[in-house]
């Protein structure tokens, strides 16, 4: 599921339903917060000289 064709078809159409910004708002959340990891872990692992590594 992409976030960006239902932002826009949402901003096209001006109106929405509640499990609709639901779904969005939820799906908007877990990209930050998993974004927020990677640059927790790049900060913690990477910069302190730990080895990071990709699973594989």
């Amino acid at each position: 599921m992409a976030i960006l064709p239902q932002l826009f078809m949402l901003t096209k159409t001006g109106e929405a339903e509640v499990i609709t910004t639901h779904c969005l708002f939820a799906l908007g959340t877990y990209r930050g917060l998993y974004l927020v990891n990677w640059i927790y872990r790049y900060w913690t692992e990477v910069l302190k000289g730990a080895k990071f590594e990709l699973p594989q």
